[in-house]
C-alpha cells in the first residue's frame, strides 16, 4: 500500500475535474498517451456495457473517426479532458489535467478570430495555417508576417466549404490572397498558428487545431455546402518549437501555468449556427 499511494495520488490529480463535474448526457473525449487502448491509463473512465450511460467516454483519434461518434450520439454535452505534461508510469511525474466544454459550430461560413499577448521585445510574428491531410487543387499553408506589435495581436481566419482562409495572406506559390487552402472535407485538423519572434530568434509559438469537415455537399463548392467545426480549437503554448504536444496544453483557468503576458482567447460564429 505504500508503494502505490504515490501513485494513487498521480491519479486523484488527475482525476479531480471528473470528481468536480456532474454529467447529463455526457460526452467526453480522452487522450491516447498509450495509443488507442481506453482502459489504460484512464480505467477509472469506464463506459456500462449499453454505451449509454449519464457519460460517454470516447477515444480522441482521427477527425473522421471523431465525427462518427458525435454523429452516433448527436444530443449529447460535450465535452474535452486534456492535460499539461508528459504522462508516464513515473508516481513522482504529475500532470495538471482539464475539462474543457465543447459545442459543435455550423454555417456555410465559420469565421473566426484569435488575439493573443504580445511580451515586449518581440520582433515581429509570424500567422500561418496549416491542414494536416489538405487536399489536392490548392496550396498546402497560407501565411504572413507582423512587424508592428503592440502587447496583443488578433488574427481573422474563416473556415469554408472550399477550405481556410486568412485574410491578408499570400498563399503558398501563390500571390492570390483570396485563395483558401483546402482541407479533406471528410475531416481533418487544421492549425492555426501564431509565432513570435525576439531579436535573437527565439520563439514562443500559440498553437490552436481545430477538427472541421464539410456536409450537406459533394465536392467542394457545391450549392448547399456547410462546413462543420469542434469548437474550441484544442490550444497549447510552445517555446522554441511550433508544436509541442501536451507539453504545451493551455490552461485557461490556471493563472501560475503560463508568464503573465500570456493571453489567448478565440471565438467563432457561423452563419447559421447549431
Amino acid at each position: 500500500m505504500e508503494r502505490n499511494a504515490a501513485v494513487d495520488e498521480k491519479h486523484e490529480m488527475a482525476y479531480a475535474p471528473f470528481d468536480e463535474a456532474t454529467f447529463e448526457d455526457g460526452l467526453v473525449f480522452l487522450p491516447t498517451p498509450y495509443g488507442e487502448w481506453q482502459n489504460h491509463p484512464f480505467q477509472y473512465l469506464r463506459n456500462g456495457p449499453g454505451l449509454d450511460g449519464e457519460v460517454v467516454y470516447a477515444l480522441d483519434r482521427d477527425p473522421v473517426e471523431n465525427f462518427a461518434v458525435l454523429d452516433a450520439y448527436p444530443n449529447r454535452t460535450l465535452y474535452r479532458y486534456g492535460y499539461q505534461g508528459v504522462w508516464t508510469a513515473d508516481p513522482e511525474t504529475r500532470v495538471t489535467p482539464k475539462l474543457e466544454a465543447l459545442d459543435r459550430r455550423s454555417g456555410p461560413r465559420i469565421d473566426a478570430e484569435t488575439t493573443v499577448g504580445v511580451p515586449d521585445r518581440v520582433a515581429r510574428a509570424q500567422v500561418r495555417v496549416d491542414p494536416r491531410r489538405g487536399a489536392p487543387g490548392g496550396p498546402d499553408h497560407a501565411s504572413y508576417t507582423v512587424s508592428d506589435l503592440g502587447d496583443s495581436l488578433a488574427v481573422d481566419w474563416a473556415v469554408t466549404p472550399e477550405g481556410v482562409r486568412l485574410p491578408g495572406a499570400a498563399a503558398a506559390g501563390d500571390a492570390d490572397a483570396a485563395e483558401p487552402v483546402p482541407f479533406d472535407p471528410e475531416g481533418d485538423v487544421v492549425a492555426v498558428t501564431v509565432t513570435l519572434v525576439d531579436p535573437a530568434g527565439a520563439t514562443f509559438t500559440y498553437r490552436q487545431e481545430v477538427t472541421v469537415r464539410v456536409t450537406e455537399g459533394g465536392e467542394a463548392g457545391a450549392d448547399g455546402e456547410r462546413v462543420e467545426a469542434v469548437w474550441p480549437p484544442e490550444r497549447s503554448t510552445c517555446r522554441l518549437v511550433t508544436e509541442c504536444g501536451n507539453e504545451g496544453t493551455y490552461l485557461p483557468d490556471e493563472p501560475d501555468a503560463h508568464p503573465d503576458w500570456v493571453v489567448f482567447e478565440t471565438a467563432a460564429t457561423g452563419t447559421g449556427d447549431r
